[in-house]
């Protein structure tokens, strides 16, 4: 079944790539604008950095819940989830950690400072405008932990209407969506829950989002609240276990200046009743400005940035951190035929120091719709505030896990070269190849001798490489798809070992089929490599192919879904004796007027 569906996608797009259309083709998805690449309105195909662009519609038709199920299919980015709805997921760009991914919300920082990572499995997507990825690192934009690169989540603006929907799913899953909107502005609330296909798997959330414009002012917020089991895995189940998550923030900006509140409280409890909850508590507020300017060839950017970050947890105490950057950025034009992007950027953190991070990207025209892409850059993550501050004291085998106030930054330089070449106005290809090398990685080590005290020490390196392939074709009019190929090979800098949870290989690939009169459908199969799951290389998780199918009728102001997750009812797992989901069905109804 696995080889079937590669097979079958591959020798579709050989044969109808042959096949000649008179008509014209809209647009690629994926060829309009950028603005997380260059922190400006950019055209994605004259980027500096290898990027994609998720929209809406993209979203609608892979029948995408969350953030983690609408990556899945993106080159060069490792989804890897640990169950059904609600189950923690984590996001790797390029074989980087998920600690070395910045996760922006509408441009503003979104990671956790007590963990370092982003939730994706949180993130509802209704009003999600688009997903831009850029796989570069981009410190020198953008400040700490953009290692791997950026994913940036941009909301939709308010726009007038009104919506309701609902859907019903495999293991009793039920989600209720209201929203309503004007010119200025929007509100929506919904409702999920699932009971999970597992012992304690149920999950329960609720959402609330809100939009605000009026001339240049804009303002976005958000609420979530999440309650859930965690099952643990089939070694080692957790019956009983319960996760608590809630999440709000504020968004303001008005010209080049904006403020972003953001706080995240989690409880945990292994055994509810009789343990206390475990309580984690952080919050970020930051302020920043930013101006662009032209003069005669040369497009300016430069702004300043202001953040504090504070924790909150028994394990690892009260602690404030702050951080300062200012930026400057210069996109030089030489004609139609070459252009130069240079970034330097400067941040001072109140516990690790100083950090300066440059970066240099430059496109040439080569011939008609064939770019040449070149970059290098510098970038870095801080320690987080538990990798810092952590003491724990297990009451039971008497074993200390500390944290290490004298942590110093992981720093990382990387290179990339690309091609990008429009074949015909129906045919996008793309190849990039890039390598990556990261010090003074952090890690968890026996500082002991004993394995009875374990301390955050700045000990590993690493070093990876690869090639993306992709490839766009609009078959007609309404019938247009994909296919990408990711070569990672990441390794540890000392023992040349493989990372974990790096696959070697990886591919996706779909078919999307709109008719024009109200109705369609979106086929995506992706193959994820065998990876490690421990840093000796000694257990492995099997490599697995699934596909998807959604099917969608518009029927005047209503829209219905009927969606299959994993079609052929694989057996497979993300993490390790961490099963995923057999075959579930999907059926939903949305009205909008």
């Amino acid at each position: 079944m696995k080889k079937l569906i590669v097979i079958c996608f591959v020798f579709l797009f050989a044969l109808v790539s042959s096949a000649s259309f008179a008509y014209q083709v809209p647009a690629f998805k994926g060829k309009g604008l950028i603005v997380t690449a260059t922190r400006y309105l950019t055209p994605r195909i004259s980027a500096p950095f290898s990027s994609t662009v998720i929209d809406a519609d993209d979203i609608a038709a892979m029948g995408s819940r969350n953030l983690a199920e609408a990556l899945q299919f993106t080159v060069g980015v490792d989804v890897k989830q640990m169950g059904s709805l609600g189950t923690t997921s984590t996001l790797r760009l390029r074989g980087s950690t998920y600690e070395e991914v910045l996760v922006l919300l509408n441009g503003r920082r979104a990671n956790s400072p007590l963990l370092g990572g982003f939730a994706p499995e949180d993130v509802w997507l209704d009003n999600v405008e688009r997903i831009e990825v850029v796989r570069f690192p981009v410190s020198s934009l953008y400040g700490a932990d953009a290692v791997g690169g950026v994913i940036n989540i941009i909301t939709k603006k308010p726009q007038p209407g009104f919506s309701i929907e609902t859907y019903f799913a495999t293991y009793d899953t039920q989600k209720y969506l209201i929203a309503a909107g004007s010119d200025i502005l929007d509100f929506s609330a919904g409702y999920l829950k699932s009971n999970g296909f597992l012992t304690n798997n149920d999950y329960t959330s609720q959402n609330y989002t809100g939009a605000f414009k009026l001339g240049m002012v804009d303002i976005d917020f958000g609420h979530y609240v999440g309650d859930k089991g965690v099952p643990g895995s089939t070694v080692f189940p957790t019956p009983n276990t319960r996760q608590v998550d809630r999440k709000s923030h504020i968004n303001f900006a008005a010209g080049g200046l904006s403020a972003f509140h953001d706080e995240k409280l989690q409880l945990f409890n292994s055994n509810p009743g009789t343990d206390p909850n475990s309580i984690y508590n952080c919050w970020t507020d930051s302020v920043g400005w930013q101006q662009n300017l032209d003069i005669l060839w040369n497009d300016l950017t430069y702004g300043a940035e202001w953040r504090e970050d504070r924790g909150d947890s028994a394990a690892a105490g009260i602690h404030v951190v702050n951080n300062a950057g200012l930026f400057l950025a210069d996109e030089i034009s030489f004609g139609d035929w070459a252009t130069v992007n240079l970034g330097l950027r400067g941040d001072s953190h109140s516990v690790v120091g100083s950090s300066i991070n440059p970066r240099v990207g430059m496109v040439f025209e080569l011939a008609r719709d064939l770019n040449l892409r070149m970059g290098v850059g510098s970038a870095y993550r801080v320690p987080t505030l538990n990798e810092l501050y952590w003491y724990y004291l297990d009451p039971s085998w008497g074993i200390v896990t500390r944290g290490n106030a004298n942590l110093k930054p992981e720093q990382s330089n990387s290179l990339e070269i690309g091609l990008e070449h429009e074949i015909d106005p129906k045919t996008r290809t793309s190849i990039s190849f890039y390598a990556t090398e990261t010090t003074d990685m952090i890690r968890w080590i026996d500082v002991s001798g004993t394995w009875m005290t374990w301390e955050a020490q700045n000990i590993a390196a690493a070093k990876a490489m690869g090639v993306e392939i992709e490839i766009a074709r609009s078959f007609t009019d309404n019938f247009w798809g994909f296919l990408n190929y990711t070569y990672e090979n990441a390794v540890d800098g000392t023992t040349g070992n493989h990372l974990t949870y790096s696959p070697l290989n990886k591919i996706n690939a779909g078919l999307q089929y709109d008719s024009g009169k109200g109705c369609g459908l979106g086929l995506f199969a992706r193959h994820v490599g065998e990876r490690y799951d421990d840093i000796n290389n000694t257990r492995t998780v099997p490599c697995y192919t699934v596909a998807d199918l959604n099917l969608w009728k518009k029927i005047a102001d209503w829209t219905i879904n009927f969606g299959i997750n994993n079609l052929g009812n694989e057996v497979y797992q993300d993490t390790l004796n961490y099963p995923m989901p057999g075959r579930t069905y999907t059926i939903g109804v949305k009205l909008i007027k």
